[in-house]
């Protein structure tokens, strides 16, 4: 049986990245997902929106997906959040040999300024990753990334 989306979930504001948008609508998820979206709980990058956008096979996908997206509020990806992302790879590259190889914009939206009670939403198929759910793949930010 499928694990059950963390309480934490509702109320929280999150940043969403692509794997947690592509599965919004999972039964699994989905009753949360549609009440923090009433809520205005959830937030889209700039990043996000190429990668979502990325995968439309046609102009009127591409306008739907737009559409979608719009639903979530969005982040300012300033001059700010990409030197914190930068400095971010340093400290990794620091850290060890290759360490820092991470894709670019996990660091990005990692690095964007969160909303007040936030969190990095990013979900696999049988749970989501946030910095309340224990279960998270990763460090407890749900990223490999160092902390702010």
């Amino acid at each position: 049986m499928a694990a059950r989306v963390s309480s934490a979930f509702k109320g929280k504001a999150l940043v969403v990245d692509n794997s947690a948008f592509q599965r919004g609508g999972n039964e699994i998820v989905r009753a949360d997902w549609l009440q923090a979206l009433e809520e205005g709980n959830l937030y889209r990058s700039p990043i996000l929106e190429f990668e979502v956008l990325y995968s439309a096979r046609n102009a009127r996908e591409h306008a739907e997906l737009r559409d979608e997206l719009e639903a979530l509020r969005p982040l300012e990806l300033s001059e700010t959040v990409v030197g914190a992302a930068l400095e971010a790879q340093a400290e990794l590259a620091r850290h060890a040999a290759g360490f820092h190889r991470l894709p670019h914009q996990d660091y990005l939206v990692q690095r964007s300024p969160p909303p007040t009670n936030s969190g990095y939403c990013t979900m696999t198929p049988t749970s989501i990753a946030s910095p309340s759910n224990p279960r998270s793949p990763s460090k407890a930010s749900g990223s490999p990334l160092p902390e702010r």
